[in-house]
């Protein structure tokens, strides 16, 4: 596809939450997992976070499923 580049991405260990919906309020997700991340004593700001889309076909963002992931 235009515009599109294809990155092969290093194998590594992630924490992961499924979020169904809007992207606006995706960040829901994130701030679950930076609450996991902070109660099993991973430092803040050396996140590397990911977005997997399942499915995010069409404009209704309300049946997007997207796996977000956070590598530990």
């Amino acid at each position: 596809m235009p515009g599109l580049d294809s990155h092969v991405l290093p194998a590594t260990e992630v924490a992961a939450v499924i979020h169904r919906g809007p992207m606006s309020t995706i960040s829901t997700a994130y701030q679950e997992l930076a609450r996991w991340a902070d109660s099993t004593g991973r430092a803040p700001g050396t996140f590397s976070w990911r977005e997997y889309y399942l499915e995010a076909a069409g404009d209704d963002q309300s049946d997007w499923i997207i796996e977000v992931q956070l590598e530990i």
